[in-house]
């Protein structure tokens, strides 16, 4: 019990953009990148994120104030559609 209590706050490492696979399906990463693309549709905000090594879709299931700039985001990695995507958990703009 105490491990899965302490498992919720310890970070995931730092991956590259380039290195999210398959392989890393329902594992929890952290990225950084730039956001490319914003789009808000009925409750869901899609972000384009890009680095040096790739571009991936991320996806949070609420409204954000959140303009192009460089971030870094903690997620989820999901499937959808065929397409890998991260799912948000947690977002914050990086200062350059």
């Amino acid at each position: 019990m105490i491990l899965i209590i302490f498992s919720f706050f310890i970070e995931p490492p730092l991956k590259n953009i380039g290195e999210i696979s398959i392989k890393n399906m329902d594992e929890w990463i952290k990225v950084r990148g730039e956001i490319t693309n914003i789009k808000e549709t009925g409750g869901v905000t899609i972000l384009n994120l890009k680095d040096e090594t790739g571009e991936i879709t991320a996806v949070v299931f609420d409204k954000l104030d959140i303009k192009k700039e460089k971030v870094e985001i903690i997620g989820k990695v999901e499937n959808y559609k065929g397409t890998l995507e991260i799912v948000i958990k947690r977002i914050k703009p990086l200062k350059d």
